[in-house]
């Protein structure tokens, strides 16, 4: 079997999702860090664009095949594994996951509304962007009650997303401000406490920072 392929700017941004989930199947794969822009959207982007009108980073290329859009390479390593169970298990789970689904997406947003805004005042934006974020939090806190995980017993993507997202939270925007959600604060260690989640967050595969692009006003990527 060929060794995935995993491809994305020098920063944790939306690959981040995409390496949990590898690390979390336990599945080989090479992580290449697309350093040269340039490179990228004169060469290798067209390269992909023949494959894969979507062309895009983060890129996953399995064998001869490259699928581009990082909830798309999420489902397609969930299915690669045999796990379709990381969509839901039962169809009451499946429509959950996909309500949770669209919860996330929103939540993110903000975030990317956050990280890439032009404050004059960033202090003030982040305390702003606290007070909406923690409403939302506050809603999965209540949601999580008495579930195991996102959809209840049963681990899927929503999972990855949400710890991917909290681990940006709790470790870098508001350290230590999760306490005030002890339902989330539960499952957060929860799912980072599982083997495969751990030990690649301990290793030196786990990119801590920089989180954005160039343009960004929360953890942005350095330019030379």
């Amino acid at each position: 079997m060929a060794k995935l392929v995993v491809g994305y700017w020098p920063l944790r941004g939306l690959v981040e999702r995409v390496l949990l989930l590898l690390e979390y199947l336990g599945l080989e794969y090479e992580l290449r860090r697309v350093t040269d822009p340039d490179g990228w959207f004169n060469k290798l982007k067209l390269e992909v664009m023949a494959k894969n009108g979507l062309a895009n980073l983060p890129y996953l290329l399995d064998g001869e095949k490259y699928i581009c859009e990082s909830s798309a390479i999420m489902v397609h390593l969930a299915l690669k594994a045999d796990r379709p169970c990381l969509l839901g298990k039962t169809n009451d789970e499946k429509v959950e996951y996909t309500a949770l689904i669209g919860f996330f997406n929103d939540t993110y947003s903000e975030y990317i509304k956050f990280a890439y805004g032009k404050a004059e005042d960033f202090a003030a934006a982040k305390a702003d962007y606290k007070k909406a974020v923690d409403l939302r939090v506050a809603k999965l806190d209540k949601l999580l009650e008495g579930r195991k995980y996102a959809v209840g017993e049963t681990f899927t993507l929503a999972d990855i997303l949400f710890f991917d997202f909290l681990s940006l939270y709790e470790g870098l925007l508001f350290p230590g401000e999760l306490k005030a959600f002890k339902t989330v604060q539960e499952y957060f260690e929860r799912v980072g406490s599982i083997e495969n989640i751990k030990n690649y967050r301990a290793s030196d595969r786990f990119m801590v920072e920089p989180c954005n692009g160039p343009s960004a006003q929360f953890s942005p990527l350095k330019l030379p």
